[in-house]
């Protein structure tokens, strides 16, 4: 019943559209990237990948 269902829809433009969006923003994304400063990209690299434990003072009384 699904297989007969699915057969009578035209999926056709719709994977197209999809493809064609993800390949648009897949070369907007790595334009984006490729033309960032070399500063830019420094400062990228020197950000922490896990953000430090928070100490708790003990309090002794």
């Amino acid at each position: 019943m699904i297989r007969q269902a699915l057969h009578g829809l035209d999926l056709a433009p719709l994977a197209i559209a999809s493809l064609v969006m993800f390949v648009a923003i897949f070369v907007s994304i790595s334009l984006w990237a490729l033309t960032r400063s070399r500063r830019e990209v420094n400062d990228w690299s020197r950000l922490p990948l896990e953000e430090e434990p928070h100490t708790v003072k003990s309090q002794r009384r």
